[in-house]
């Protein structure tokens, strides 16, 4: 009996020593595009099988650090690797385009003419988000547009190289306009 008591409290000893670990090891890196740093930039790594993702924001000196499942670091493996950079556009909301969603076309149309009709800003469609009847505060004005070659943007299609995690060092993309 004492010795598996021991055993227990050297196996616990040992779990604590070792500590038990999330398993997310920490990436970080900086994303350069034709050589100057690229700021507001969304890295995102995609797993090999494509049921992991993990992202990371650029700072105004193209750094960045992944996240996923909403804890700082990436889980073991192998990812693709994609950047994307959105600047934003007339026709949809400054919130929409921030979330990166689409317009409808048919709300942007209504809304416009909303618009035209009193001869300035409206609060949207009716019955639609800020319309009369609807929630407020959701006129559309702009939408989002890439800013970088569309072919960083797709995993599968990146031609970034693959990140295997966990690395060793900082991870470093360059891009270029044209690549």
């Amino acid at each position: 009996m004492a010795r598996i008591a021991f055993c227990s409290l050297a196996f616990l000893a040992c779990l604590l020593t070792l500590g038990c670990g999330s398993g997310y090891s920490t990436v970080t890196g900086t994303v350069t595009l034709d050589g100057a740093p690229l700021a507001s930039a969304t890295v995102m790594f995609t797993s090999e099988d494509n049921n992991r993702v993990a992202t990371g924001f650029t700072d105004a000196s193209g750094n960045f650090t992944m996240t996923a499942d909403n804890k700082d670091g990436v889980l073991p493996g192998k990812y693709k690797v994609s950047v994307s950079k959105t600047g934003i556009i007339e026709g949809q909301s400054p919130a929409m385009a921030a979330a990166g969603g689409a317009v409808d076309p048919n709300y942007l149309k209504t809304a416009m003419k909303a618009k035209a009709a009193v001869g300035g800003p409206k609060s949207g469609p009716p019955g639609g988000p800020g319309g009369p009847g609807g929630k407020g505060g959701n006129t559309p004005t702009a939408m989002s547009k890439e800013e970088l070659p569309k072919i960083y943007a797709t995993p599968d299609k990146s031609p970034l190289p693959m990140v295997e995690v966990p690395v060793s060092g900082a991870v470093k993309l360059d891009l270029k306009s044209k690549p």
